[in-house]
């Protein structure tokens, strides 16, 4: 029925406008298109799915605003790890740094690694403030957010993906996130050029 479409479509947008508050999404605020990922930085389709956001990124630099949700694959440690060292990175404004260092390593690290491989080379992240966002419990608040909103938009793996609210499960081809995309700047552009009735 249209009015359960309507009201998932509202919810959506809800989510998206009370967590951006709390998450630090990629791109412009006023990009056409929004997406948000719900992503575990311990997943092979996640990895596979990030190198396609990347193109995004770089095909599309006004256009896309991406929006990261943690989803850890477990509650074990070795899971949950990464999520809490990329939110404490977040507490800085160096969370998409994070996200790159994690997603670009090459084995499961320890936090004493995961920190040190931040804390060198251009990143400029600080490691004293990124041990006092894991110790002083922001990191992991972050990822209790983001456990409530994949909860509301019942997620229930990844990657997945909601794209101005179109609800897209698993690993996609890029002609698929491009239609999307271009479809929907194409509306856009449309709106914009339409004269006022005023």
């Amino acid at each position: 029925m249209k009015w359960v479409s309507w009201l998932f479509v509202i919810a959506w947008y809800a989510m998206v406008t009370l967590g951006v508050a709390r998450a630090e999404p990629w791109g412009r605020d006023d990009a056409p298109v929004t997406i948000m990922v719900f992503s575990s930085f311990t997943c092979p389709y996640c990895a596979t799915a990030n190198k396609q956001l990347d193109q995004l990124r770089r095909k599309y630099p006004n256009d896309v605003r991406i929006v990261f949700r943690h989803f850890p694959l477990s509650d074990t440690a070795e899971a949950r790890r990464p999520h809490l060292v990329a939110a404490a990175a977040q507490a800085q404004g160096k969370f998409w740094e994070a996200h790159d260092i994690i997603f670009g390593r090459t084995a499961a690290r320890t936090d004493i690694e995961l920190i040190g491989s931040m804390t060198v080379g251009a990143s400029s992240i600080d490691g004293g403030l990124l041990r006092a966002a894991l110790a002083d419990g922001t990191a992991a608040r972050q990822l209790q957010d983001d456990a409530a909103v994949s909860q509301a938009l019942k997620v229930r793996a990844t990657p997945t993906f909601f794209i101005d609210g179109l609800r897209l499960e698993g690993v996609q081809e890029m002609a698929t996130f491009e239609s999307i995309i271009d479809f929907k700047r194409g509306a856009t552009a449309a709106r914009s050029t339409v004269p006022s009735t005023k």
